[in-house]
């Protein structure tokens, strides 16, 4: 009766206190809601809310709803379907007058006027002082979510010039269309020629629905853009190369481009002979071979940066074209994500996306090291200030603020160093990359201070370079372009994250269909920042130009041109100007034209140590330091040659003394490090210089100690390890940091992903590990949430590339397990194809319960001689575990398992009659409080102890009586399911098979028999009797009709039959024509092999005995001992 009264029940509260929702004023004339929140429709109120069970909106007046038009109002722990949850009502009951409101949980609701006025109105009509209208109304349709195919109004496509009201840009700068769709069709690289023709990369089939559909289909292409009337806008498309796997780079050459495409290294060259803008020629360029993994980790970039090498990201090499041939050289590791640039000096700056890290590695060149100290970006750099107000982000409502923007980078990429002349002269030198999820792009200064340290900071005070409200804004590439401005490739689209990441059932599934996000494709737009003080400036004709006057332009203000004519020089090969080139390096004026010209003549091979003299006494440190980086190859040759830099030791720049440490980490000798302790000592008070000379050589002296350990390792192992860490340090370092503990979240709250370091998942169960990689995990993990929320699955990549990195963190951080191998893996992922779903703490938990198995994850203690426990996980069989004390009361062995787990039997093997006479079992669940499954046990020297499935972190077996002899131990086991013992299925759950229910029966020799062999004598393997079962001889089938008979498993031990002859035969189980077990060859004496099968919705069971390697059907005899189902 009060439910009815009060028109409903407290039934939870998904919108907690901390948050601020959006509310719906249902009638912004009633009385009791009038001209609150300014009468506005929808209005933010912090609060925590309740909903209602019971609630009927045909018995009230329904006066604030919560909207759910809005997505970040869609929290779990919500239970109604129709999405219809009033926070405040009235309604008439019998005499009486009922006012209801939610909110007034938070105290701060007591000051709100708005609050306080619905009350007072409320209070009013309750105290019979005012007629209001109390008849019932449905809930705007407006503040519902969109119906299934409906469109979302906020988030359709826009017009050019919707799109520039939505943007918010510096003070003085704008952003101008160059290009649309369809111009350009779902862009992702924009780059030109030496004549200014932009090539663009188009995917055609990055995510053009939820599931991704189609994304391998071989349809995207390059287009070639050109601007015909020069007013700055393109108006020419030519498809330049079509049906391409999602085109990663492109580089244009002379007549020529290179262009990389998805799942593979290998680089093509696609000329253009005739120049119509179409390739007509393609031919393998650099053949790098197949590659896995998401779409999103795979390599892009291919600048050529000014050491005259090719970087891309997402590997440990770059490329170098020299005499006609391509050459490899090793990095330290490229990471980043999507894009790669290169400041004036030509170190190429990395970004990542997936950690929200922003930029990697940022200090060196990565050829010399990839640290990354945390002091290099600014506290509070990772923080983003969106004007979206979109609530899409990955990691959920926690990586949001309370108006559904992003709090922190998610998906940074697409960067550029602005190295251009036609924008204000503050922004060179900056690094500008963007943020898709946050609808940003932000300008990061480097600082640098007195002691060299560079220092990344945001640029603004709480602000973005570029931000939009815009949904479908999504820039996620930049570059300086040949005019001197900044460009940006917005890919124009909904869903910006590859459907790896947005599982059914996850946040960010749900956020995109809400906001319906996956309708929008198939556009695409690209831009260029102007600012109201410059005019672009004019078009290329650089590929109709002599070397000669390409030289002029290594000093050109845009730094584009100068990457470009250095890059041409080269490419045509003239060596006939290195006369100019030596002189413009050592007299031009422009000290980035004399760099330029050095690094020219080294792509030629034509530097000079005389030469390289001169150049370090030039005036720019700039100059002097890559002078010293030229020198690297003459003393690699001859260390010698160290001593032409000692003077440099004492250079006051601290650009060149950094210099100095990296050139002598480049090969460690006597005589490097000589120099690299002359440059300390001459810089005693720079603290930082210390730093870097400490972290260069560690890395050296742990390599020394890493192959000095690996050399007592297996040369498959090794192979594994050094695999494995280049596959960690250019993915999985992102989210669980280089040392493996866990990358810090921007906001320091949590961390992106766990610790891998004593991670029991990690270095536990091989047999869960490889399948958590391959099918990834999603929510919180032992209690801990993480920012990221969920890790993708690997099983893109192949079995070598799994058991390679999983090795690696299994045997790295201080772990010490087993490495794992490539067929575990392909074991693995075979018995996870059916998953479609990443695994939860729940799930993972399940699995966790059914494995464990292995002794050598155990941790193990006793109570007596447990230094002797370690016999017990070795492989050899003739030791033991010896208490060396007569056995007393009380004394006892202990196991703990890495995780909790299913247990059922503890089996004990004892050397003769070194066993206890009486033992009991105890188990732990969570490994402080005990209980007893088994109690007074005869003891025996193989003694098995069943007792009911019981969940156990500890087990411990406890001797009840005293005997003259020492307990010995050859083996301990603890079973649990997956371990092929029948004890796990009670008697009352198995269903034998009978042959009586046999669908067909086959036969080579005689008939099958029940619970006989088929000889007639008993089923017995190995001298392993079984009561149940079936005899049979190969070849043979029997074939069972499984449909609507709700069978979950079916067990077996299977083997050959003692009365047979010294032959082999094989086993094999299939399900709906499938093969799911094969026992492989085995022959008379062999012991019986246990089979564990889901037939979970199958309609058919054939059970198949095939001749073995030897093809002599003749006393094949096989028993399919305790063959039975389970419901």
């Amino acid at each position: 009766e009060y439910v009815d009264m009060i028109g409903g029940n407290f039934d939870g509260h998904p919108w907690g206190h901390e948050g601020t929702y959006c509310l719906c004023n249902e009638d912004p004339r009633h009385p009791i809601v009038r001209y609150i929140f300014d009468g506005n429709l929808s209005f933010n109120l912090n609060d925590e809310l309740y909903q209602y069970k019971d609630f009927d909106r045909e018995k009230v007046r329904v006066l604030l709803s919560i909207d759910m038009s809005k997505f970040k109002n869609h929290r779990g722990g919500r239970k109604r379907e129709d999405n219809d949850y009033a926070m405040a009502w009235i309604k008439s009951f019998g005499k009486g007058r009922i006012f209801v409101s939610s909110p007034g949980h938070n105290h701060h609701i007591y000051w709100n006027k708005d609050i306080l006025k619905m009350w007072y109105e409320g209070f009013r009509f309750a105290l019979g002082e005012i007629e209001v209208d109390t008849s019932t109304k449905p809930k705007p349709a407006y503040a519902l979510p969109p119906k299934e195919g409906e469109k979302n109004p906020s988030t359709r496509f826009k017009t050019p010039e919707e799109s520039q009201a939505t943007f918010k840009l510096q003070n003085g700068y704008s952003l101008e269309l160059v290009a649309d769709n369809p111009l350009v069709t779902e862009p992702t690289v924009c780059v030109w020629d030496g004549n200014g023709r932009m090539y663009v990369a188009e995917w055609r089939t990055y995510m053009q629905d939820i599931e991704g559909s189609g994304t391998s289909d071989p349809v995207s292409q390059v287009v070639r853009l050109e601007d015909t009337n020069e007013d700055g806008i393109m108006d020419k498309k030519t498809v330049f190369a079509k049906d391409l796997l999602l085109p990663r780079m492109i580089l244009p050459l002379l007549d020529s481009v290179l262009s990389a495409e998805s799942d593979t290294n290998d680089i093509f060259e696609y000329l253009d002979t005739d120049d119509d803008g179409v390739a007509d020629e393609k031919k393998i360029w650099y053949e790098g071979g197949d590659r896995g993994g998401n779409v999103e980790h795979q390599p892009s970039g291919l600048i050529w940066s000014i050491d005259n090498w090719l970087y891309t990201t997402y590997n440990d090499y770059r490329l170098r074209f020299t005499n006609g041939k391509v050459e490899k050289g090793e990095t330290k590791g490229n990471r980043g994500q999507w894009g790669l640039t290169q400041d004036n000096s030509g170190k190429v700056i990395f970004v990542d996306a997936g950690s929200g890290i922003g930029p990697v590695h940022p200090l060196f060149p990565n050829v010399y090291s990839k640290w990354h100290p945390k002091w290099a970006l600014e506290d509070g750099f990772r923080q983003v200030f969106p004007i979206d107000e979109i609530a899409d982000s990955q990691g959920g409502f926690g990586s949001m603020r309370s108006n559904g923007s992003a709090k922190s980078f998610t998906a940074t990429c697409g960067q550029s160093v602005f190295r251009g002349d036609r924008l204000p002269k503050e922004l060179i030198g900056d690094l500008f990359f963007h943020e898709p999820v946050g609808r940003l792009t932000r300008r990061a200064v480097v600082k640098t201070d007195e002691m060299g340290r560079r220092i990344f900071q945001n640029a603004y005070s709480e602000d973005e370079f570029i931000a939009s409200s815009d949904a479908n804004f999504r820039p996620v590439n930049s570059a300086t372009g040949p005019d001197g401005t900044l460009y940006l490739v917005d890919m124009h689209r909904g869903v910006v994250q590859e459907s790896a990441w947005v599982p059914e059932g996850s946040f960010i599934h749900s956020a995109i269909k809400h906001y319906t996000l996956d309708q929008n494709v198939q556009r695409g737009r690209i831009y260029r920042v102007r600012h109201q003080d410059f005019e672009p400036g004019s078009r290329p004709k650089m590929l109709n130009e002599t070397p000669s006057q390409l030289v002029r332009h290594l000093s050109h203000p845009n730094g584009w041109w100068r990457d470009e004519a250095q890059k041409l020089i080269l490419l045509r090969g003239d060596k006939s100007v290195i006369p100019a080139l030596r002189t413009m390096a050592i007299e031009d004026s422009s000290p980035l034209g004399r760099l330029h010209a050095l690094w020219t003549i080294e792509g030629f091979d034509a530097i000079e140590q005389d030469f390289l003299k001169v150049l370090y006494d030039d005036p720019d440190p700039r100059v002097r330091a890559a002078a010293i980086r030229i020198t690297e190859p003459f003393f690699h040759r001859d260390m010698r040659n160290v001593t032409n830099l000692s003077a440099l030791t004492k250079d006051k720049h601290p650009d060149v003394a950094i210099q100095l440490l990296l050139s002598a980490s480049s090969k460690v000798s006597p005589e490097t490090r000589s120099l690299a302790n002359a440059v300390l000592a001459a810089h005693p008070q720079n603290t930082y210089l210390r730093e870097i000379d400490e972290e260069l050589n560690k890395d050296y002296f742990e390599e020394l100690a890493r192959q000095k350990e690996m050399a007592q390792l297996e040369a498959e192992e090794v192979e594994l390890l050094v695999a494995g860490k280049k596959h960690f340090e250019s993915l999985c370092a992102s989210c669980h940091a280089p040392d493996g503990t866990g990358t810090d979240a921007p906001d320091g709250t949590m961390k992106m992903a766990p610790s891998f370091i004593n991670n029991p998942t990690v270095i536990g169960s091989k047999d869960i590990l490889m399948k958590v990689a391959l099918q990834g995990i999603s929510g919180p993990l032992r209690g801990k949430s993480y920012m990221g929320g969920f890790m993708m699955p690997l099983k893109t990549n192949d079995d070598d590339y799994i058991a390679a990195v999983l090795t690696y963190i299994r045997n790295s951080f201080g772990n010490d397990a087993g490495m794992i191998k490539i067929d575990e893996v392909a074991q693995a992922r075979k018995e996870t194809s059916n998953i479609t779903q990443s695994f939860t703490e729940a799930s993972l938990r399940e699995l966790q319960l059914n494995s464990g198995s292995e002794i050598k994850l155990w941790t193990l203690s006793a109570s007596t001689g447990e230094q002797h426990l370690q016999f017990l996980q070795d492989e050899d069989e003739s030791t033991t575990y010896a208490t060396k004390a007569e056995m007393k009361p009380g004394m006892w062995i202990q196991a703990e398992f890495p995780h909790q787990r299913n247990v059922f039997k503890v089996i004990l093997r004892a050397k003769n009659n070194d066993y206890p006479e009486m033992l009991k079992v105890e188990i732990s669940e969570d490994g402080e409080n005990w209980r007893t499954v088994a109690d007074e046990v005869e003891g025996k020297q193989l003694t098995s102890i069943p007792f009911d499935m019981e969940v156990a972190k500890k087990v411990r077996i406890t001797n009840l009586k005293g005997k003259k002899l020492w307990w010995q131990l050859y083996e301990l086991q603890i079973i649990g399911p997956g371990m092929g013992d029948i004890d796990q299925y009670k008697p009352s759950d198995r269903h034998y098979l009978q042959l009586s229910n046999a669908e067909a029966i086959k036969i080579g020799w005689s008939s099958a028999k029940q619970d006989r062999s088929v000889t007639g004598g008993d089923l017995k393997v190995a001298g392993e009797k079984f009561s149940h079962g079936i005899g049979t001889h190969a070849h043979s089938e029997i074939i069972y009709d499984l449909a609507g008979r709700d069978y979950k498993r079916f067990y077996s031990k299977v083997g050959h039959n003692d009365g047979g002859r010294d032959t082999y035969l094989t086993f094999e189980v299939h399900v709906d024509q499938e093969k799911v077990f094969d026992s492989g060859d085995m022959k008379k004496g062999d012991p019986a092999k246990a089979l564990d099968i889901s037939v979970d919705g199958a309609d058919e069971l054939k059970l198949i005995v095939t001749n073995g390697r030897d093809g002599k059907p003749e006393g094949d005899h096989a028993d399919w001992g305790n063959a039975f189902f389970v419901k």
